[in-house]
């Protein structure tokens, strides 16, 4: 929290732990956007926005700023940087804000820095949309600039040509645009890693998911609770997406021979993986963590008292049954895609999911127990 000096409140951001993981892993490119909704106090709600592995939006970090100027976003973009272990993002989107440029390339100034297309283009309307030009071709001639060059010099001169028909030299904001071309314009960016996320509609999405739980009128008790709310389902439907990954086929969107001949060996490829669930007892003492599709973790309490979700249920019984089909059936296509990838022998399924102290460390007796009453192993 920032305070100013009478000790109000100016400034909030947080993160979970969950949101500092998570960007280990998918922080190379975010999003950071201001102009979703305005709560009661007059703070702007700004998420930071990630993509993860199944192409879905991810928060990895949130904040209630008080104003949009150079000294808030200095603080805030500091603060995230300590938090994140001084590991800076490799991109970032953002919405037209002069202050908020000029702080990314003080506090990132390694990180590649992109406007958001989106934002821009949804200004058209609103600034010429009561201009004949407008309705003569305007948004369509300047979405074939932006869209359709595939160099730098088809871009200058398709601009020129668009700046000419239209008569637009004196006028202050396309000036402005054009001086800003290399971060926004898609030929400029092309050969930038971006994950999918050309425009900060990444945003939208998150922020639409945000819909229903928080408001303008929202005061900051009930804003934390629903934010949490909110939050929970999105982890839901992250775990949802991950089981469904480990059980169905990927489908493909293209017509790509090479990603259709892919889709035919993705099925063996996990199943032929299916026998690798590890049991890890020494990363939190006490507590279990079943490194199975899903990850469960049940700190704080013996593993014994702790009761399994249905889908913790579920996930292990379908992984241990495609586990013991493979293991007795080695002539299936199962055994022969785990033959292929070197492991032809059938394995004691104790040994790989328990370690060397198999059945005689206490800490494993639970889930031997349970493996036991599969008559799974051994």
């Amino acid at each position: 929290m920032d305070l100013d000096d009478e000790g109000r409140l100016k400034n909030i951001f947080w993160a979970d732990p969950r949101s500092r993981a998570a960007y280990q892993y998918f922080g190379d490119v975010v999003t950071f956007d201001t102009t979703y909704l305005t709560n009661r106090y007059g703070m702007p709600f700004a998420p930071f926005v990630g993509i993860n592995h199944h192409g879905q939006s991810i928060l990895l970090g949130v904040w209630l700023i008080s104003s949009e100027d150079t000294e808030t976003f200095t603080w805030s973009f500091q603060i995230w940087l300590q938090c994140m272990d001084g590991i800076a993002s490799k991109a970032i989107i953002t919405d037209q804000d002069r202050a908020m440029k000029n702080t990314i390339a003080t506090v990132f100034p390694e990180t590649r820095h992109r406007l958001s297309l989106w934002h821009i283009l949804k200004k058209v309307p609103e600034k010429f949309g009561s201009y004949a030009a407008y309705r003569s071709g305007l948004k369509t001639r300047l979405m074939k600039c932006v869209y359709n060059t595939q160099t730098i010099e088809e871009f200058e001169k398709c601009w020129a040509e668009f700046i000419n028909t239209y008569d637009l030299h004196e006028n202050p904001w396309f000036k402005s645009l054009y001086a800003e071309c290399e971060h926004w314009v898609p030929v400029f960016l092309k050969d930038h890693f971006w994950a999918g996320m050309s425009t900060t509609q990444r945003n939208e999405s998150m922020n639409a998911f945000f819909d229903g739980y928080v408001h303008s009128k929202t005061n900051l008790k009930k804003f934390v609770d629903q934010f949490d709310n909110a939050l929970k389902k999105k982890i839901e439907n992250e775990n949802h997406a991950e089981f469904k990954s480990f059980s169905q086929v990927i489908p493909y969107v293209s017509r790509s021979l090479i990603e259709k001949k892919f889709q035919e060996f993705s099925l063996p490829i996990i199943d032929s993986n299916a026998g690798y669930m590890t049991l890890d007892t020494t990363a939190v003492a006490g507590s279990q963590q079943v490194k199975s599709p899903l990850v469960v973790r049940g700190k704080g309490k013996p593993p014994s008292l702790r009761r399994a979700s249905r889908m913790e249920t579920n996930i292990r019984k379908e992984a241990l049954d495609s586990i013991e089909f493979a293991r007795r059936d080695p002539n299936s296509r199962w055994g022969s895609m785990r033959a292929a990838m070197g492991h032809p022998e059938p394995f004691d399924l104790r040994h790989v999911a328990l370690g060397n102290d198999g059945c005689g460390n206490k800490k494993n007796q639970g889930f031997c127990n349970y493996l036991v009453s599969r008559k799974v192993g051994g």
